[in-house]
């Protein structure tokens, strides 16, 4: 593999662990003392899932470029009470 699609998997990591890392905050949040109400806590953990299922999207195409290869479908399932799926 050439050095573009390492660095390009490296930045989709950083951002995985980012995700991840505040996703781990709101899991544990204590939400009687943080002045969020649940359905705060839950639209904030849907809106990670988003940004999560847009950056797959996202190296799938940059992937896909770079091996000119083509994909007919990808699927993506939300899992919310699983935790650290999306």
């Amino acid at each position: 593999m050439g050095k573009h699609t390492v660095i390009v998997s490296t930045k989709l990591g950083k951002k995985f662990e980012a995700i991840h890392s505040e996703w781990l905050r709101l899991m544990n949040l204590d939400i009687a003392n943080s002045g969020m109400s649940d359905i705060e806590v839950a639209e904030q953990m849907e809106a990670l899932c988003d940004t999560s299922t847009e950056a797959v999207m996202n190296q799938t195409k940059i992937y896909t470029d770079i091996f000119q290869a083509k994909i007919d479908e990808i699927n993506v399932k939300k899992r919310m009470n699983v935790l650290g799926l999306c």
